[in-house]
């Protein structure tokens, strides 16, 4: 599945959906490369153990964006499901049938896990991480911009998403994501 924004009046900037499953591959197959990335320096347990089970179809070619991940632990079932984005780690407490709910009530939009995570877990990571590391399309592009802490521009690439959604899919119920975007604002002193 996947889609993209097309342009309209009133729109606030590009976004895109789609997804992917790869369940087997996630449980049986080799960890991905670029699951080792570790800018946060994040326990060596956990990046070892982390196994891409689904992600963007639109940005296969950009791997490091926004994926599901189970982490693998033996002899444990159900396994945890954490957010994977350009080295950021952050636990999902949803079970994989929440997580794919959560996925259809959010159009499968890139970044659509952001709404589901600790929101203070994902303040504190997202001010660690330097755009360097993980930019979004509107990020500043400067060498010494580079270095900023990459939260202001998630918290604007969400206010995208919570701006667009309800324009494409007029049917659907956004208040959730609205009302998370809020407190994520809140909690990292940008209100």
């Amino acid at each position: 599945m996947k889609w993209h924004k097309p342009y309209f009046k009133d729109s606030l900037g590009h976004i895109y959906g789609g997804t992917s499953f790869n369940i087997y591959g996630s449980l049986c197959g080799d960890q991905d490369e670029w699951l080792k990335e570790n800018p946060l320096n994040h326990s060596q347990d956990l990046v070892d153990n982390l196994y891409s089970f689904n992600d963007s179809e639109i940005v296969r070619h950009m791997s490091q964006k926004g994926r599901g991940c189970f982490y693998r632990e033996r002899g444990k079932l159900p396994l945890d499901i954490y957010f994977f984005d350009k080295g950021l780690r952050i636990k999902m407490d949803l079970s994989l049938k929440e997580y794919v709910q959560a996925l259809i009530d959010s159009c499968a939009v890139g970044y659509w896990q952001y709404f589901y995570v600790d929101i203070d877990e994902l303040v504190e990571q997202n001010k660690r991480l330097s755009l360097r590391h993980g930019g979004f399309n509107r990020s500043p592009s400067s060498d010494e911009a580079l270095d900023s802490a990459r939260l202001k521009y998630l918290v604007d690439e969400l206010d995208n998403i919570t701006t667009n959604l309800p324009m494409l899919f007029p049917e659907k119920d956004f208040s959730y994501h609205k009302n998370r975007l809020e407190e994520i604002r809140r909690r990292a002193d940008l209100i």
